[in-house]
C-alpha cells in the first residue's frame, strides 16, 4: 500500500459505514478503523435520549434505535 491515510465511507441500511486506512509504506496498513452506523446514531444519541430517563427505560430506548450490538461494541 502506498504510504499515507484515507478515509472512505459508503452508506449502507442504517448510515454511514466508514473506514480509515493508515499506510507507512509496507505490505499491510499500519492501522485500520471500521466505524460502523450503529456507532453514530445509536450510541451518541442514547447518550441525549437517556438523560433524565428512568434506568429501566434505557434498554428500551436503545432496542428503539434499531442499533447493530456487535457494531456498538466496538
Amino acid at each position: 500500500m502506498p504510504a499515507g491515510e484515507t478515509y472512505s465511507r459508503v452508506e449502507s441500511s442504517k448510515g454511514e459505514l466508514g473506514y480509515f486506512v493508515v499506510s507507512n509504506g509496507g505490505p499491510k496498513p499500519y492501522r485500520v478503523h471500521v466505524r460502523g452506523p450503529s456507532s453514530m446514531h445509536a450510541v451518541q444519541v442514547l447518550e441525549k435520549l437517556a438523560v433524565g430517563s428512568r434506568i429501566e427505560d434505557v434498554a428500551q430506548t436503545m432496542f428503539s434505535l434499531d442499533a447493530c450490538p456487535p457494531e456498538v461494541d466496538r
